[in-house]
């Protein structure tokens, strides 16, 4: 059983995770939502070739490519740590004024909004990336960033044990080989209620 990320020449028994081309196109979705005169793009991303990084791109292309009024003026690319991002931000001012908006296709919006706080880009970008925490949701308070997608990381753990317990135990294959956590739009008013799982796992305890 393959879980988070799809690896498609495996023999598993299921892939639980992520669509992440879906995911890639969601946010898409969302730049054309938050954008709705003619902007320019900024795409973070990763030097290495990472399966779910490129699937995410593949699919943000490819929704950006229905919105004539979006276009992706540049593409920066990065360690998988993350590191230089904040600082390669602050190198790219006073040009970073010039994009509306910056897609973080992978775990550097923290950074990504520390460098918009910085410059004091006013208007600010829209900024949407993925995951949360303590730190992103304060960031996203103070309008740094405009939307993160979550995959559900609670469910998507707690089913691949049932998954496999059910197949050890009993011997029943899943329905399905591929079984897609929920994408899910988290923004500044619905952040707090996905930050605290502590009632998910209560309802698992037992």
């Amino acid at each position: 059983m393959i879980i988070n990320v799809e690896i498609p020449t495996a023999n598993q028994l299921c892939y639980i995770g992520c669509d992440y081309i879906q995911s890639g196109i969601l946010a898409g979705e969302l730049f054309s939502k938050f954008l709705t005169q003619p902007s320019n793009l900024l795409i973070l991303t990763l030097k290495d070739p990472i399966y779910s990084i490129e699937q995410r791109l593949t699919g943000f292309r490819r929704e950006i490519s229905g919105h004539s009024h979006l276009s992706i003026g540049r593409i920066e690319c990065f360690n998988r740590d993350s590191s230089g991002v904040y600082e390669r931000l602050l190198a790219l001012s006073p040009d970073l004024s010039n994009y509306q908006g910056i897609f973080v296709s992978f775990d550097a919006l923290e950074q990504t909004a520390a460098a918009i706080q910085y410059l004091k880009i006013a208007p600010a970008p829209v900024v949407i990336g993925y995951d949360l925490n303590k730190e992103i949701y304060k960031q996203m308070k103070h309008g740094l960033i405009s939307a993160a997608i979550c995959h559900e990381p609670f469910n998507q753990g707690y089913f691949s044990v049932k998954v496999l317990y059910r197949f050890l135990r009993s011997g029943i294959r899943p329905s399905s080989s591929l079984i897609y956590n929920k994408l899910e739009v988290v923004m500044p008013a619905n952040a707090k209620y996905y930050l605290d799982e502590s009632l998910q796992t209560e309802l698992f305890q037992k």
